[in-house]
């Protein structure tokens, strides 16, 4: 039988938890009680589970108990892009049953009046398998999120992923001398960039600069700074996390707005894709492209234009 003890319970301690999703087939930056932390004590009510049987962890799940109205939701950690169990193998169908059913026991415990879970796409799943999704269903759980995230698939050929209209932007931003600086460390210069473009689009960045810094500081090689600039001055910029072995995310990016057809991100993304396909990189996650189900498709057609293609970011839910 398995049993399911909260983290601070549990005894295991954060480096022992951050060894066992390193290790593991499906865990990933956002898994890690090192990048969980860096929010700070006391912003969130964390609930992150650990499941055993015979004192052998079966899976980790990192939450929080958050409030809604007058209502206590059992959540995805929500200072990560999504959660979900880990394991360090495939899980037997009857595991998977147990670990659901410990779950929703635990999140009614816990005197919660829902539970809502963000699962990783699939590229993050190098033990893939549904029965986790089909579990969930079964028990109750329903969709109440399905967006769309774009992904380049490392290991195509270079000239076959990009379009000839990249290529096109490649050539001219070339020839009007805008350069490519790899792994660059002008967080500054590039927090003011991102600011104002996602001033002009009506948004704001997650993170402030501290936060960037912080997590740099934790990630120094999981998170990577590439800038382009033009007779010294930056013209563009974009943050990517690895946030597993093979795939990186691409987390923000952001050019000059008086630039716009200067293809300054035709060059950035062709120079990363082709820096890390080189080096063996599996997949190049552009982050998501849809908001409650409707699509950017001014954004999404960017994407397609350097191969990439949507893969589900699924968000299930159930009302206890």
């Amino acid at each position: 039988m398995i049993d399911v003890y909260l983290l601070e319970q549990s005894g295991l301690k954060s480096s022992e938890w951050d060894e066992y999703v390193n290790s593991s087939p499906n865990g990933t930056l956002f898994h890690t009680r090192k990048f969980l932390s860096y929010h700070g004590v006391g912003k969130f009510e964390d609930a992150s589970l650990v499941f055993r049987k015979r004192d052998k962890i079966t899976a980790l799940l990192p939450a929080t108990v958050k409030s809604v109205g007058n209502k206590r939701v059992f959540v995805s950690h929500p200072g990560a892009s999504w959660g979900g169990f880990v394991a360090d193998d495939y899980l037997k169908h009857r595991v998977v049953e147990e670990l659901v059913s410990k779950l929703i026991k635990q999140a009614s415990k816990l005197s919660c009046d829902r539970i809502e879970l963000t699962l990783p796409p699939h590229i993050y799943q190098r033990a893939y398998q549904d029965d986790i999704p089909f579990v969930l269903i079964k028990n109750g759980f329903s969709y109440v999120k399905r967006e769309l995230t774009s992904v380049v698939d490392l290991k195509q050929d270079l000239d076959t992923l990009v379009n000839r209209a990249v290529r096109k932007g490649v050539n001219k931003a070339t020839r009007q001398g805008i350069e490519i600086s790899y792994e660059n460390n002008d967080w500054s210069d590039f927090y003011d960039l991102l600011t104002k473009t996602l001033e002009y689009k009506g948004a704001k960045p997650t993170h402030t600069l501290s936060e960037l810094l912080r997590l740099k500081e934790l990630f120094p090689e999981s998170i990577v700074l590439w800038c382009a600039y033009l007779e010294g001055e930056m013209v563009g910029g974009m943050c990517s996390w690895l946030v597993n072995s093979d795939t990186w995310l691409v987390f923000y990016s952001a050019y000059n707005l008086e630039m716009t057809g200067d293809r300054i991100l035709d060059l950035l993304f062709h120079s990363f894709i082709d820096y890390y396909k080189f080096r063996g990189y599996r997949y190049l996650d552009f982050g998501t492209s849809s908001l409650n189900m409707q699509v950017n498709r001014g954004l999404i057609n960017f994407k397609e234009q350097f191969g990439g293609y949507g893969h589900f970011r699924d968000t299930l839910a159930v009302d206890l």
